[in-house]
């Protein structure tokens, strides 16, 4: 009986995707509130600082706007074979969620904090939180088919699997390098679409070793 309950209590998977979108596009709607640099006010002298702060916020703008942009298209691609959900999917994808809003921020303390090493850090650690809760649920979902659809192929689920990962493996080479105080290391962010092509390309040519 309290299983039966359980069930019936459960959310839908279009309501939880819903939920999904709805967030993800607030977030990438608010990013835009990072382009407004302290520096200024309505007695701003404007010059090559101001400059400099706005091409900075500029750069993580569109870095942050392009990481959620993919983020959305992963999260979309893996709830495509999703059959059902369950309370620990659920809960995942709200851990993730909350990673999602909380970028917004990651980025405006990247752009602003006095110790641009540290905010840089803060950035790439939010982008790799996501990533990892992204990956978690995907690999709940489809340990023994437990919530896609059962004719879902061995390929098709470990192409999902490596497309999934490749932010959080660029991320963590990206925040590897800003530990180690090396500026540059969110370039690794622009191999982002090449590698997700590469993903495709090869696994055109996987063969399904299923019985």
């Amino acid at each position: 009986m309290a299983d039966e309950l359980d069930n019936e209590m459960n959310l839908s998977k279009g309501r939880l995707e819903g939920l999904s979108d709805g967030i993800f596009a607030f977030a990438m709607t608010l990013l835009v509130i990072t382009l407004i640099p302290m520096e200024v006010n309505a007695t701003a002298v404007f010059g090559p600082e101001i400059i400099n702060s706005l091409l900075s916020a500029f750069s993580l703008w569109i870095l942050g706007f392009l990481v959620l942009g993919a983020f959305w298209l992963d999260h979309h691609v893996q709830y495509h074979p999703i059959q059902k959900v369950d309370r620990i999917f659920i809960w995942t994808n709200l851990i993730l969620l909350m990673f999602v809003t909380l970028l917004p921020f990651s980025i405006s303390f990247a752009a602003r904090y006095g110790q641009p090493m540290l905010g840089k850090q803060i950035f790439y650690a939010n982008i790799l939180a996501i990533g990892l809760c992204m990956s978690l649920q995907w690999g709940y979902a489809t340990a023994g088919r437990r919530l896609v659809k059962p004719t879902l192929k061995r390929v098709q689920i470990q192409k999902i699997t490596y497309t999934i990962a490749i932010i959080p493996v660029v991320s963590l080479i990206a925040l590897s390098f800003a530990l180690a105080g090396i500026w540059w290391g969110g370039v690794f962010f622009l191999t982002l679409p090449f590698l997700k092509l590469g993903v495709g390309y090869m696994s055109a040519g996987w063969k399904d070793t299923e019985n």
